[in-house]
């Protein structure tokens, strides 16, 4: 049965024009008279989309209730998910999710493609993998439990690769981690998940949202860590400037109109500095089967571009032999500055830097699903990947 969609313009002959459109291609449209019964006419017609005036951001969920609707003409028309009752997206109002916008004017074909890509982002959100299919979840990790987990999984990686000495507690943690955003990749099959991969962004300046579990799990340990670096003039805010005995400010002279509001590509970003590090993956999941690295980059850059203003510059310091990879993952490195023994770890290292903005309108493995993935992570927090049998190769562990 073709999709029922519920239209409503102050443009009355517009409305008119996309209910016949949409009846010629097979959908069954049903045209909203009065906006102040929208909630009732949600309700009565249950419609899978509702086609309604208003610029709402894509993966907003926004209230349809009294009082919240309709917004001013504004040449912009919204796809919505509606929802009701107790599966509202608000529990007990009526409710939506903004699916994407369409700019006025338009032709049929943007009107059409706007709504089959609407309804397939609605079959994605409506049908999550079956228990017994293999997939692998990559997000923000949340809990304690999830956090020492990780912790211990780096312990095991760096002294299977000799990077750390044996530590009677078994985790790897530093100064660091209060500040970072720690990204896992999961790996689920049969209702079991485990952790197999993850990695993290060290904020320049502010705390991170793992600050307390990880003060909690020092306690627990009997660790004295310092939470913070001596940053007298900018200086060693992040490691990979402490390795390279560089400040915030002496790097953006390294590399002109780094860390500034603005990306090369004439996007506005935040010109916050952030640093990757920490990328570690299970010993078993190094197979390109899995592609464990490649997805855990792809969730920093979904994770960037849904916040606002978009996280965008990075640093990353990384063992010479690395160099080739990063760089196609749109780093440059800054081989001015020669290589350095990286500061708490036995290993040399070089510096590379990213813009993310300028990088993403490149051609580039994430830009052509970085629409529908942003829009699925601010919805449901995660990336799905369904894993597909696949030659079995090695990857290395950065």
């Amino acid at each position: 049965m073709s999709a029922k969609i519920l239209i409503w313009d102050s443009d009355l002959s517009l409305g008119h024009a996309i209910f016949d459109t949409l009846s010629l291609k097979g959908y069954r449209p049903v045209r909203l008279e009065n906006p102040a019964h929208l909630a009732k006419a949600l309700e009565l017609e249950k419609p899978e989309l509702a086609i309604l005036e208003g610029n709402w951001q894509a993966g907003t969920k926004i209230s349809l209730g009294e009082g919240a609707f309709p917004q001013p003409a504004n040449g912009e028309l919204s796809i919505v998910l509606p929802a009701a009752g107790e599966a509202s997206l608000y529990r007990n109002v009526v409710a939506g999710l903004v699916l994407g916008t369409i700019s006025k004017p338009f032709g049929q074909d943007q009107l059409c493609s706007g709504i089959q890509s609407s309804l397939s982002l609605k079959e994605t959100l409506e049908k999550p993998p079956l228990p017994w299919e293999e997939y692998i979840e990559v997000r923000r990790l949340t809990t304690e439990e999830e956090i020492l987990a990780d912790l211990n999984l780096r312990y095991q990686v760096y002294r299977e690769v000799g990077f750390i000495g044996s530590r009677s507690e078994e985790i790897e943690i530093d100064r660091y981690d209060t500040r970072a955003i720690i990204f896992g990749a999961f790996h689920n099959v049969s209702g079991e998940s485990e952790l197999v991969g993850s990695i993290r962004i060290i904020r320049e300046k502010s705390e991170g949202p793992h600050a307390g579990e990880l003060r909690r799990i020092m306690q627990r340990y009997g660790l004295d860590i310092p939470l913070s670096e001596d940053s007298e003039n900018g200086r060693a805010s992040l490691p990979a400037l402490q390795t390279f005995g560089l400040s915030a400010v002496e790097l953006k002279t390294v590399s002109a109109g780094f860390g500034t509001d603005h990306s090369a590509g004439g996007q506005n970003v935040s010109p916050e500095i952030c640093e990757m590090s920490r990328l570690v993956i299970k010993k078993e999941y190094r197979r390109r089967r899995f592609g464990i690295e490649r997805r855990l980059y792809e969730g920093i850059v979904v994770d960037c571009s849904a916040s606002k203003p978009h996280r965008n510059w990075f640093i990353i310091a990384v063992h010479p032999m690395n160099t080739t990879k990063y760089l196609r993952y749109g780093f440059t490195c800054l081989e001015e500055l020669g290589v350095k023994s990286y500061a708490g770890l036995a290993q040399p290292a070089v510096l590379l830097n990213l813009d993310l903005q300028h990088y993403l309108i490149q051609p580039n493995p994430f830009t052509p699903s970085l629409a529908v993935n942003t829009l699925l992570y601010q919805v449901n927090g995660n990336i799905l990947t369904r894993v597909q049998d696949q030659p079995v190769q090695l990857e290395k562990v950065a």
